[in-house]
């Protein structure tokens, strides 16, 4: 859960960045950093790691939000390559708000499957 969370930290440093100082490189290192260690460990949970294991037996919107923010990073990569930078920072937030959301619903998967052992 803790590598979850430093991902999720990145990602956030990185979004407070382009608010405050706005869409530069050093900021996008922190998000494509948060977002490359979110998805390694997405990978290692489906590939068998038995640390990850919650992640497996979350709820399945709790997999389908998170597969959505993946795929608006994606969208907004593509945005900020053509200049878009009001749809990026909009969907930076949509981005946001949905890993809220997932790391809300692992944490409780993980509460539920650390008091079970």
């Amino acid at each position: 859960m803790a590598l979850l969370i430093i991902a999720f930290l990145l990602y956030l440093t990185g979004v407070l960045g382009v608010f405050l100082e706005g869409t530069g490189e050093f900021w996008l290192w922190f998000l494509a950093a948060g977002l490359v260690l979110n998805v390694t460990i997405w990978l290692l949970s489906w590939l068998g790691a038995d640390k990850l294991r919650f992640i497996r037996t979350s709820p399945i919107l709790s997999k389908a939000t998170h597969m959505a923010g993946l795929l608006l990073a994606g969208l907004a990569a593509y945005h900020r390559l053509l200049a878009n930078i009001s749809v990026f920072t909009s969907l930076l937030v949509i981005i946001l708000v949905l890993w809220l959301y997932t790391i809300y619903n692992l944490f409780q998967s993980w509460r539920k499957e650390s008091s079970h052992e």
